[in-house]
């Protein structure tokens, strides 16, 4: 058997697989790199009704009520999520679940933003009232107790905004690394309350205090003055600070924490298992997805054009 012949058998029976469990044939999801028309996009019919009734629970319900039921916190994280100046909610979770509503056959979707806190999104994704959030969630190993997460469709990096001159004191002969001198000394250090950050602080930081704050602007406002050592967060909501206003590096130096990732992954009801297996396929089809391509496409702040579009 010759390798072409090898070549096509095998796109033939990828081809018959993608078909029977609902997925378009070809290259995977079709996905855009452009955002999407404000009319409902064509879902995809690929399975036949009649097998509706036999599918596990969890699809079955999505295909009754005719929409996918979509998590996501109350306040906007832009460009995951936010509500644009034409008051309509876009990002880039926006479109991710509305093309997994599509891959499943439907055309609507219904985004609950009724959660306060990300912990009270998870909370109620562990209650079945949603079929998914898809909200920047981290994955964090309290939370995969209480949830089913997919594959990260993203992964940023732990960082810390460090104020020099508390910094400075910190410093000896034998240690001036930034990052062990904030977990070998008693100080202060800022996370979003509500937030995985609060939980990854706890677990790296075991001599400080970690310090709560709802609002980032307010905890930045604080490492700056000094009122706390450092600010605790991920690279993307600092690096667009930085963006916005580049002389806080006179007060403030940017560390990246090289091998802690913080992973985004879809957040599903603790006993779907088949959409959680369905959601690692979906994904597997998507091309990467980095901090670079998300400024490029919707700038650094909203309203503000990004680098790839005029």
């Amino acid at each position: 058997m010759n390798r072409e012949f090898k070549t096509f058998l095998a796109a033939l029976v990828l081809s018959a697989i993608l078909g029977a469990c609902g997925a378009p044939a070809g290259n995977g999801p079709e996905t855009s790199g452009t955002p999407r028309p404000n009319g409902s996009p064509e879902p995809v019919k690929t399975m036949d009704p009649r097998y509706f009734p036999t599918l596990p629970d969890e699809f079955r319900r999505i295909h009754e009520n005719g929409y996918l039921t979509v998590g996501m916190y109350a306040e906007d994280r832009f460009p995951f999520f936010f509500v644009d100046e034409r008051g309509e909610l876009v990002g880039s979770d926006v479109e991710m679940a509305r093309d997994i509503a599509r891959q499943l056959g439907v055309v609507e979707v219904r985004f609950d933003r009724s959660a306060r806190s990300f912990e009270e999104l998870i909370d109620l994704v562990a209650a079945g009232r949603y079929d998914m959030a898809v909200s920047k969630i981290s994955i964090t190993l309290n939370r995969a107790q209480r949830v089913l997460f997919s594959e990260p469709y993203l992964s940023l990096r732990q960082a810390l905004l460090v104020n020099r001159m508390r910094l400075a004191a910190l410093k000896t002969r034998q240690m001036t690394d930034p990052i062990e001198l904030l977990r070998t000394n008693p100080v202060e250090i800022g996370a979003m309350a509500g937030t995985s950050y609060m939980e990854f602080a706890r677990e790296i930081f075991h001599a400080s205090e970690v310090v709560p704050y709802d609002s980032r602007e307010r905890m930045l406002e604080d490492v700056r003055r000094g009122d706390i050592a450092a600010a605790f967060y991920d690279e993307f909501e600092f690096q667009r600070h930085i963006n916005e206003f580049p002389d806080v590096l006179l007060d403030l130096q940017f560390v990246v924490l090289e091998g802690r990732k913080d992973n985004l992954a879809v957040a599903i009801p603790p006993s779907h298992f088949h959409m959680q297996a369905w959601l690692k396929e979906y994904l597997a089809y998507l091309p990467p997805l980095d901090i670079g391509q998300l400024l490029d496409r919707y700038g650094n702040s909203p309203g503000e054009p990004g680098r790839g579009t005029e």
